[in-house]
């Protein structure tokens, strides 16, 4: 079985992955935390990347200029840009917690004693 594809559709297929995974991006480097916890992104972000997500799925979809690829193979570029934001989430969520538990650990010499490492690293701890 599988999903069948031309080299259009496969051109379609990475358009919307963009449209859809890269602004999701946008809510995974936004906050430290998960990106559902507050703070939460400001409505017009929302509605912006929720609007042009709608547009370019649609156009992905019921394409009026080039091959369209279908509702199926939209959706499941859907699930699979949601499936990687969680992953993304997570692995976020797990680095800054790696990344807190050595700056708990790391005793930065006072402000005279500094040196290119440890402004480094405090950059990394703020």
């Amino acid at each position: 079985m599988g999903l069948q594809t031309t080299p259009v559709s496969r051109v379609r297929l990475a358009q919307l992955l963009a449209y859809v995974a890269g602004h999701r991006t946008l809510y995974v480097t936004r906050a430290r935390g998960w990106f559902w916890q507050k703070p939460w992104p400001a409505p017009v972000l929302l509605l912006t990347t929720f609007a042009t997500e709608i547009v370019g799925t649609v156009f992905a979809a019921e394409s009026w200029l080039m091959a369209p690829i279908g509702w199926g193979p939209a959706l499941l570029i859907w699930g699979y840009a949601l499936a990687w934001l969680l992953i993304n989430d997570l692995v976020k969520v797990m680095a800054a917690r790696l990344i807190r538990k050595a700056c708990s650990l790391t005793e930065l010499p006072g402000p005279r004693a500094r040196t290119l490492a440890n402004a480094r690293v405090s950059a990394w701890c703020m």
